[in-house]
């Protein structure tokens, strides 16, 4: 009887593995909740009264303790922008509370990609490609990384929000 559910138990582990060793792992997940004053400099123009939050999570494989390969969905919601707003992109980037930086996960989200109706919408993507590097990084210090959009009016970005990790 202890042979059987032994040998069940190795089953289901090494179901969980393939033959590189690779597993999946749990999704680390990150939230930011993105306003235009948090811009650099920040936005005041018509696009100021906007705001938005965003739920980022990372599907990653790891062998040996490592992230080899990641993929991200995004989920993003915004409102309160002018009816002829215009979303052009929306990106990860690196860099701290009020330091502008260069992308780290581009979300794939173009020019009319993302329509917004009466100043407000939703718009989720999946599986984009995720550097193991890069998702290794943004776990260890979410705080240097922020999540940012990006409109025909603010081309620079008209909202932003410093990525803080959700408990799971």
């Amino acid at each position: 009887m202890r042979l059987s559910i032994l040998l069940a138990a190795v089953t289901v582990l090494a179901a969980g593995c393939n033959s590189t060793g690779t597993a999946p792992s749990p999704a680390p997940q990150f939230t930011a909740n993105l306003l235009p004053s948090n811009e650099t400099p920040p936005v005041t123009n018509g696009e100021s009264t906007a705001s938005g939050t965003v739920t980022v999570a990372f599907n990653t494989t790891t062998q040996s303790g490592s992230i080899v390969l990641a993929t991200a969905n995004f989920q993003l919601t915004l409102t309160g922008f002018p009816a002829t707003a215009a979303v052009t992109g929306a990106q990860i980037r690196i860099g701290a509370v009020g330091v502008a930086g260069a992308i780290a996960v581009d979300t794939t989200i173009g020019p009319n990609q993302f329509v917004l109706t009466g100043g407000a919408g939703s718009f989720g993507t999946q599986n984009v490609p995720v550097p193991g590097a890069t998702i290794q990084a943004i776990i260890a210090n979410p705080s240097g990384y922020y999540f940012e959009v990006r409109t025909v009016a603010n081309p620079n970005g008209v909202m932003r929000g410093q990525l803080t990790a959700i408990p799971g």
